[in-house]
C-alpha cells in the first residue's frame, strides 16, 4: 500500500506531465530499476517509484507551447526564400536550364521535408531546450551533442555577415550603384538597422 507521500509525488506528475506532455512510460521507471530479481524488485517499487518521480519532477522544464501553424509556415517562408535564393540560382539557371533547377529543388526538399518531420517527431516526443544538440548528446553521443551545438552557435553567429554580404552583392547589380564598394553597402545597412 504506498504511503501519502507517494501517492502526493503521482499526483504531482501527472501535472507535469499533462504540462509537458512527457509519455508516461518515461515518468515513472527507468530501465535500471527493472532487475532480475522480483524480490528486490518488489522491495524497491514504492521507494524507487517515489525516488523518480521526485527527481523528474524537479528536473521538468515546462517548455511554453505558443507557437502556431502560420509561425511555421512564415518561419519556412523566410528560411528558403532569401538573398541566396536570388545569388545561388542565377547561375545554375544560366548554365542547366528552369528543369534541373525545379528537379533539384524537389529532390532536395523531399530530403528536407523527412529530416524536419522526423526531427518534428522527436521534438513532440521530448519537448527539450535545446533540441538539436540535445537529441545528437541524447541518442547519438555527448561529444556529438557539443559538437552540433558549436556548429548552431557558429552558423547563427555567421549569418548576418553572409546576409549582408548577399545583400550588397545584390545591390550591386542596382542601376546607379555600379563601383560602389561592398563595404559602403555593409556599413549603410548596418546603421540603417542599428537605428530602427
Amino acid at each position: 500500500m504506498p504511503t501519502t507521500e507517494v501517492t502526493e509525488a503521482v499526483n504531482e506528475t501527472e501535472a507535469v506531465n499533462e504540462v509537458v506532455k512527457m509519455p508516461d512510460s518515461l515518468a515513472l521507471y527507468h530501465l535500471e530499476d527493472f532487475e532480475s530479481e522480483d524480490s528486490v524488485l518488489e522491495k524497491r517499487k514504492h521507494v524507487t517509484v517515489c525516488e523518480r518521480i521526485i527527481t523528474i519532477t524537479s528536473h521538468c522544464v515546462i517548455i511554453g507551447g505558443a507557437i502556431k501553424s502560420r509561425h511555421i509556415q512564415f518561419i519556412a517562408i523566410g528560411g528558403s526564400i532569401g538573398t541566396g535564393l536570388f545569388l545561388g540560382d542565377g547561375s545554375a539557371l544560366t548554365k542547366a536550364g528552369p528543369l534541373s533547377l525545379l528537379l533539384g529543388y524537389t529532390i532536395t526538399g523531399i530530403f528536407i521535408f523527412v529530416m524536419m518531420m522526423s526531427l518534428g517527431e522527436m521534438a513532440t516526443w521530448l519537448p527539450l531546450p535545446g533540441a538539436l544538440p540535445q537529441f545528437c548528446a541524447r541518442y547519438v553521443d555527448g561529444a556529438l551533442g557539443f559538437a552540433v551545438g558549436w556548429n548552431v552557435w557558429y552558423s547563427a553567429a555567421i549569418t548576418l555577415c553572409a546576409e549582408l554580404s548577399a545583400a550588397s552583392l545584390i545591390i550591386g547589380y542596382w542601376k546607379g550603384a555600379e563601383g560602389v564598394n561592398v563595404a559602403v553597402w555593409i556599413t549603410i545597412i548596418l546603421t540603417a538597422s542599428s537605428n530602427m
